[in-house]
């Protein structure tokens, strides 16, 4: 049996990037990634574009910052979240979360090691009362090879991770000054800012796919865990579910254990089609009721994964598997029902 995947694993109130062990881990130039809810979604009628961030802080800002308590690297800087020690909801949609509710997130790694990790969002006070629920506070921390903080002003969270041989307990103050500078300049530069309409935003995994849905496609026993019933909790988490309102579904051979056979996830980015072209390497396929359909491998040692990314209206939806080759199951059997569901909710009981 295949070991289940940490697929709720999510970041220790002290760790931005989610993982089932939360280890921590010069200015480079800052990589920017290339280019009313209807009853039923529709095709968006322009191109679509990217959410307003809630103040004026930007990733060079950040950069700008980290640079001096890390290591140069070879590496550019991008304005998403990093899929390196992050857990494997991550890829896709859920890098691109935060600038949904007006955030900013920032991050810098080499493929293999995370080097730094930023995320500032408004809305602290709410991020704060869902971490209290786990006993997590404000804070910075560092000890060797890495550092983990987070902080507040007024109504602005950051939550970052830093990671390099040289840091040690030494850098705390340094980190948190750091992170507090840029708490300050985003808290006198914030400014109320509206979400983008959305079909998904809300929709809950019964609605998308049932497990008896996906068992008789795929003949398999599967059984549905939403959200992060089977796993912690943290900004991102908050984030996601919380403020964005994105589905967070995972289906396996038994709901709750390690051990299970994992099939599938869906994850989504309400809102998300401003994001959904920045990503590479896909092939376009035909799926019936979505405005573009693209098939892809998510490489993230030590896995690769077969997903299906659908743009529905303004909102994307990513269908993930885990297994490729000969023995991978068939996303395009269930992307159509999934699309139909979203588009025209449930029948009535009979």
């Amino acid at each position: 049996m295949r070991p289940r995947l940490l697929f709720l694993a999510v970041m220790t109130a002290s760790l931005l990037v989610a993982g089932c062990a939360a280890t921590p881990i010069p200015q480079p130039t800052i990589a920017h990634p290339s280019a009313s809810p209807s009853a039923s979604p529709t095709p968006t009628a322009s191109p679509a574009v990217a959410p307003e961030i809630a103040f004026d802080v930007t990733c060079t800002d950040v950069a700008a910052e980290m640079a001096g308590l890390t290591d140069a690297v070879d590496a550019p800087v991008r304005e998403l979240l990093s899929t390196v020690s992050g857990p494997n909801w991550y890829p896709g949609p859920a890098q691109y979360m935060f600038p949904r509710s007006g955030g900013l997130a920032c991050s810098q790694d080499d493929g293999e090691q995370l080097i730094w990790e930023i995320a500032i969002i408004p809305g602290a006070q709410l991020a704060l009362d869902g971490l209290a629920r786990e006993g997590y506070e404000p804070f910075s921390y560092c000890d060797i090879g890495g550092c983990q903080a987070i902080v507040q002003e007024g109504d602005v969270l950051v939550s970052g991770s830093a990671s390099g041989p040289t840091l040690s307990a030494a850098d705390t103050e340094r980190v948190d000054a750091a992170l507090r500078r840029l708490a300050v300049l985003a808290a006198d530069s914030q400014r109320d800012i509206e979400f983008q309409d959305s079909e998904l935003a809300g929709v809950g995994c019964e609605r998308l796919l049932t497990a008896a849905e996906l068992s008789a496609a795929w003949g398999v026993r599967a059984e549905m865990e939403t959200g992060f019933s089977f796993g912690g909790w943290g900004v991102p988490a908050h984030t996601y579910l919380v403020v964005d309102e994105a589905p967070l579904c995972y289906y396996s051979s038994a709901a709750g254990s390690y051990e299970a056979d994992p099939y599938l996830t869906i994850t989504g980015l309400p809102a998300g089609a401003w994001a959904f072209d920045l990503i590479e390497g896909r092939t376009p396929v035909d799926v019936p009721g979505v405005d573009v359909a693209f098939a892809g491998i998510e490489s993230t040692p030590p896995f690769s994964r077969p997903f299906l990314d659908l743009l529905v209206g303004a909102d994307w939806i990513r269908l993930t598997t885990y297994d490729e080759g000969d023995g991978s199951y068939d996303l395009m059997a269930i992307a159509p029902q999934i699309v139909e569901h979203l588009a025209t909710g449930r029948p009535a009981p009979q």
